[in-house]
Formats: C-alpha cells, structure tokens, sequence
C-alpha cells in the first residue's frame, strides 16, 4: 500500500530528530538538511516522471500521425476508384446522409 507524502516526511524527520537527539546535534540544522534533501529527491523523481511521460506522448502523437496519414491515403485511394466506375455509386452513413458519391448525373 502506496504511503501518503506527508507520511513519509514526517517519519524522516522523526528519525533525524531521535539521530540529533542521541548525538546531542543541532536537531534544527539536522531536519533543514533532511528537507532540503527530501525536496530535492522528490524534485528529481518528479522531473523524471515529466521527461517519461512526454516521451510516451510524443511517440503516441507520432503514431497517431501516421495513422492519420495513411487514412488520409486509403481516402484518396477509396475516391479515386469510385469516381472512375461508370455507374453511379453512393455511399450512406447510419443516419442516411450522403458521405460520398460519383459524379455521373443519370
């Protein structure tokens, strides 16, 4: 089970604080540099949590890209070989809107 951050914190702090006690340090001093150290460690992972997920989005936008190239390709292809039959073609959606037809007039 995942601790909360603050959990986590505060049992650092509570082990400087007995480790400063025990060898009679400054506890103060003792729990800025554990901060300071938490913070920066969490910034670190943080920072490589971003860069991972802009790679992950970057390779999923390239993706979709192709994909939509490659479908724009397969459109082209679909109305070049409809507008060339010699009888006339119609295509319907589900709602019975014309999506594509040829250009004969009969």
């Amino acid at each position: 089970m995942k601790q909360p951050k603050i959990l986590i914190y505060l049992e650092l702090i509570l082990i400087l604080f007995f480790f400063a006690w025990f060898t009679k340090s400054n506890s103060y001093l003792m729990i800025l540099i554990t901060l300071g150290t938490v913070f920066g460690i969490e910034k670190y992972f943080h920072d490589s949590n971003a860069l991972e997920i802009n790679n992950e989005n970057r390779d999923l936008q390239e993706k979709l890209r192709f994909k939509v190239n490659d479908a724009h390709l397969k459109t082209k292809q679909l109305m070049t070989i409809v507008a060339n039959i010699p009888f006339p073609i119609l295509l319907l959606d589900v709602n019975g809107n014309i999506v594509m037809h040829n250009n004969i007039d009969e």
